[in-house]
């Protein structure tokens, strides 16, 4: 129960932070509200304010807290089966690791569809008809290209105020499959990231004991 508090906890205190940034990278991402960090930042509150940066919050706790659960377990649960003598290894660290993020990417994949569905909603592309490419001539090819990114991030009315309507919404349009949608990237990107993370802990751990800095 303590150790689950403390996680709890501990993924409250970094989303209030990392959920903003995740809604601002995301927007520059996709070409939205400038170059800059903080140009972003302050176009997103001006226009829809601060709320927005916070949309996910919710979806993004809700996917968060049990992936770090799932995440956690399963990486303890290979290591015993893989390591049984608990001895440092760090290929046991590694395969480990890239399991357990895999089964928490794959897991926590629909909340990540229904938070990026929310923290981008209000953006649409262009339609062929906003951008009159034929038009564009060597000498103009830099106003053009600049007139289509512009097009391609045009606002478009907010639909959804919250996870559920954004998550039922998704069902009607896609039905269970848009659910899945970038889950072959979310776990390509979360094995070798959660492998890396869980090897460099414990051999930084390793290391420390050793050098009797860290007991």
């Amino acid at each position: 129960m303590a150790a689950g508090v403390a996680v709890a906890l501990a993924t409250m205190c970094h989303d209030v932070i990392m959920t903003p940034m995740d809604c601002i990278k995301q927007r520059l991402q996709l070409g939205h509200h400038g170059n800059s960090v903080v140009d972003c930042a302050c176009a997103i509150v001006r226009q829809e304010g601060m709320s927005a940066l916070m949309l996910a919050y919710p979806t993004t706790l809700l996917m968060n807290v049990p992936y770090a659960l799932i995440m956690g377990s399963t990486n303890e649960a290979l290591r015993e089966v893989l390591n049984p003598g608990g001895g440092h290894s760090l290929g046991t660290y590694m395969a480990a690791g890239a399991g357990a993020g895999m089964v928490a990417a794959a897991a926590t994949n629909p909340l990540d569809v229904v938070k990026t569905r929310l923290q981008t909603q209000h953006l649409q592309l262009a339609s062929a008809a906003d951008v009159d490419i034929g038009r564009c001539s060597a000498s103009s090819a830099p106003s053009c290209a600049a007139a289509t990114e512009r097009a391609a991030c045009r606002s478009a009315p907010v639909a959804y105020t919250g996870m559920l309507q954004a998550a039922r919404a998704l069902h009607v349009e896609e039905g269970l499959l848009g659910f899945t949608r970038g889950m072959r990237a979310r776990v390509l990107i979360h094995a070798p990231s959660v492998a890396i993370c869980w090897t460099t802990y414990e051999s930084v751990k390793h290391l420390l004991v050793r050098l009797r800095l860290f007991e």
